[in-house]
């Protein structure tokens, strides 16, 4: 017990009468600032117990009588959570300085959990799709926003024995999900430029495409013409939320650092596996490279603690030949920072659209 939570239960002694009831109150108050980080992930914690029960609260109401009790379990998930609020009054980016090609926009966390923060280059957005009503089995999952981002790797790294990338592909979707099981976010890539995907990377159970086996989500590339298919990185994400971020070396589809500035084609797209249905979601083409970001920001120790202020200093790049322009910067605020702390942000501040 933290001492986040406290009880009271009046009045303390009752009479029910026979065949018939007596109403008790019961009151339960969180102090949200002794919770625990979030400890949970539907990627490398995905199958693991102890991290849910290390999160949540539960116990029982006992009714004592003189010769029997009767018990009432409760309990609650509750998460500390970041709430950044971004402070640019046009609603869009500021202009970056000509010389520099930098400026800033403020950022403020009023949210008790700490704001783990990192951006990403939002190459486009899109409109909601409306679920089906309850028990319809039409979850239609609806991207909002297709964002990018890729950092170089040493020789002998994770990626390769010779220098290389990961690139990083983020859903940040309409619809909040407890986990992705069932949901594959997918994007497509034709890394030649010829008019074919050659790759798809996509999220997926441990266990399999169609597989609900294992729980722990990964990041799966699989070759389009050989239907080879390898998993080597987790998918970030923080359980009950709207970001979803798969990640990939491009050695694993057959890319050196020498594929830096040239012009691929990605297509992104949504949809439930497990329930069907024929609505997909989808954003794309888009015409991107790795390393060929629009825009790059970042905060202090990718950090904002509670009723901390400060910049988001942000860069916009010149792009490569052949590819589109980004559609400005997305903020997100429940970043996985290792098992001690996989995020935790409202729902309306987990991921925050910065347009240009």
């Amino acid at each position: 017990n933290t001492g986040a939570l406290g009880m009271t239960v009046s009045p303390s002694h009752i009479v029910v009468p026979a065949r018939s009831s007596t109403k008790v109150n019961v009151k339960l108050t969180i102090d949200s600032t002794k919770l625990r980080n979030n400890l949970m992930s539907s990627g490398a914690g995905g199958n693991a117990i102890g991290l849910l029960t290390a999160n949540e609260y539960d116990g029982y109401i006992v009714f004592q009588a003189s010769d029997h009790k009767v018990t009432m379990p409760w309990h609650i998930l509750p998460r500390k959570s970041a709430q950044v609020l971004a402070k640019f009054p046009t609603g869009h980016l500021p202009a970056v300085d000509p010389v520099t090609g930098t400026n800033v926009v403020r950022l403020e966390n009023d949210g008790v959990g700490d704001a783990q923060i990192f951006a990403y280059s939002v190459l486009g957005t899109g409109p909601d799709t409306p679920r089906g009503e309850a028990g319809a089995q039409q979850p239609n999952p609806t991207i909002r926003a297709a964002a990018v981002n890729t950092f170089l790797t040493r020789a002998g790294s994770t990626c390769s024995v010779d220098p290389n990338f990961v690139w990083e592909f983020v859903f940040n979707m309409y619809e909040r999900k407890a986990s992705p099981v069932g949901t594959i976010h997918e994007v497509d890539l034709d890394v030649n430029n010829d008019g074919t995907n050659d790759f798809a990377v996509i999220s997926q159970d441990a266990g399999g495409i169609t597989s609900v086996a294992d729980g722990r989500q990964v990041t799966a590339v699989i070759n389009l013409a050989t239907n080879a298919s390898f998993a080597r990185f987790f998918v970030e994400h923080a359980t009950n939320s709207t970001n979803v971020i798969l990640r990939v070396c491009g050695s694993d589809m057959g890319l050196t650092q020498a594929a830096i500035g040239q012009p691929m084609r990605a297509n992104f797209y949504a949809y439930s596996w497990y329930f069907g249905g024929d609505v997909e979601s989808h954003l794309g083409p888009y015409r991107l490279t790795p390393f060929g970001e629009e825009y790059t920001a970042t905060i202090p120790d990718d950090l904002l603690t509670w009723k901390q202020k400060d910049n988001l200093t942000y860069r916009q790049w010149g792009l490569f030949p052949g590819t589109d322009p980004h559609a400005g910067i997305l903020v997100v605020t429940n970043s996985d920072f290792g098992a001690a702390s996989r995020g935790g942000a409202t729902l309306d501040t987990e991921a925050i659209l910065l347009p240009k």
